[in-house]
């Protein structure tokens, strides 16, 4: 019996989780916000995601009725951004946010024009878009190479925590681009385009065996094993242990639709909604693959809209009768359109149609998932942040003309790590989820 913990680097939020097995206790999350700065690019040095994730693993060790240091650390996080170190332990850069691909335009445009969309997504499962690691890789590379190491998010905590360890999972690695998804290893001749070889990069794990151990960490144990849990979305998946029959919508920032049990599908259809075939996070020892395919906009959008427009999550939002129309394409990435609109159109119609917008694009998403695996999802399995938008989520279930089951805790990407860290230690039996009908 012990405590375990789960941490989860996200785009809006660092946060913790603390399980004790003993007394069957779960917080749902300490969190704070990702330390990013703003200026002529988003950024956050390493030292600042590190602190950070630090006051929150404290925070949620103290907020179990006995405190104790965990036997386990399990850590998930999004896997566009990274930064450099050296074997000095020294960051060489900021790390720059992944919605932020000004600077890797001309990167992405350069191996496109190489290889092809088609060849690239064939070879790594990833449907080519500027914003992933490789092209970070390339335009971020510190003048002087040799001894330098580039790491994701998860990577780089696991990393300060061990002093030193430098491993990653196979679902981070493959969110870099730079995963050869066929030899299931890093790409040495697309890591050769950004100019770094495979020693460059971490060791790649596909199962929860320790990456690593907590070395001279204040109020952790030396010793205590390190997970390398997985990309978010992934992790998510696993904390919602779907199976073949399911289809989970991991909400938040960014935002997927995933699919388990599936051979990877490389047609020209699944290349255009943006398919990405990568490494599950599962307990066996068998290689799996999950198909995500991206929401364009998703939390993202819905933050943008309110700040745009002076909406609060604490108003009570009126539907309008009538709204203008919100067209959303790759949203994300700057496309996205209102159509319909006349001067009658206020702050809380537009504000309602980015939301609708959205959910039309969720179920336009399904619509062609199912398409293209010639399957029937009957409802949807939810988990994310949002599960804390009230409003939006019974809009979502409107349009998607589905029931939802809805994933407890929320926190999907924080829950599957916890769950990760009990496994990584075998002795316990980690939580499972519950769902409730919508």
């Amino acid at each position: 019996m012990g405590v375990y913990l789960g941490v989860d680097l996200g785009t809006t939020h660092v946060k913790a989780m603390a399980w004790d097995t003993e007394r069957r206790e779960a917080f749902p999350a300490a969190s704070r916000p990702t330390p990013w700065q703003s200026g002529a690019v988003e950024s956050m040095t390493g030292d600042a995601l590190y602190e950070t994730a630090l006051q929150v693993m404290h925070e949620a060790l103290t907020s179990l009725s006995t405190p104790r240091p965990p036997l386990a650390i399990a850590i998930a996080s999004l896997g566009e951004s990274g930064l450099y170190v050296d074997g000095a332990g020294h960051s060489l850069g900021p790390i720059v946010g992944w919605l932020d691909t000004r600077g890797t335009e001309a990167a992405f445009q350069a191996l496109t024009g190489r290889y092809g969309a088609s060849e690239l997504f064939c070879r790594t499962g990833i449907s080519p878009e500027p914003k992933y690691g490789l092209f970070r890789m390339r335009v971020q590379h510190p003048p002087a190479s040799t001894g330098t190491y580039w790491l994701q998010l998860a990577d780089y905590l696991i990393w300060r925590l061990s002093g030193g360890a430098r491993v990653t999972h196979a679902s981070l690695a493959a969110r870099t681009m730079a995963f050869n998804l066929a030899g299931q290893n890093w790409d040495a001749e697309l890591l050769q385009f950004a100019e770094v070889t495979p020693a460059a990069l971490p060791e790649i794990r596909w199962t929860s065996e320790p990456a690593g151990t907590v070395r001279g960490v204040s109020g952790l144990i030396d010793g205590a094993r390190l997970v390398a849990a997985g990309h978010d979305h992934a992790v998510a998946a696993y904390g919602a242990a779907i199976g073949p029959h399911d289809m989970l919508d991991s909400s938040g920032t960014g935002e997927a639709l995933i699919v388990t049990g599936v051979s990877p599908i490389f047609t020209d259809a699944a290349l255009r909604i943006g398919t990405m075939w990568q490494p599950a996070v599962s307990d066996g020892p068998e290689h799996t693959v999950d198909g995500l395919v991206r929401v364009d906009g998703g939390g993202a959008a819905e933050t943008w809209a309110r700040a745009l427009f002076g909406v609060s999550l604490k108003d009570d939002l009126a539907w309008p009768d009538v709204l203008p129309k919100f067209r959303v394409d790759g949203f994300g990435f700057g496309e996205g359109a209102f159509t319909d609109l006349d001067a009658s159109a206020g702050r809380e119609a537009l504000y309602a149609a980015v939301l609708d917008g959205v959910a039309e694009h969720i179920k336009a998403r399904i619509d062609a998932i199912e398409a293209m695996l010639g399957k029937h999802f009957s409802d949807l399995v939810v988990t994310g942040g949002v599960l804390h938008h009230h409003t939006w989520l019974g809009r979502r279930r409107a349009i998607a003309r589905r029931p939802f089951r809805l994933m407890e805790p929320g926190e999907g990407a924080l829950f599957g790590a916890v769950r990760r860290a009990v496994r990584s230690v075998g002795q316990d039996a980690p939580p499972e989820p519950v769902f409730l009908k919508l």
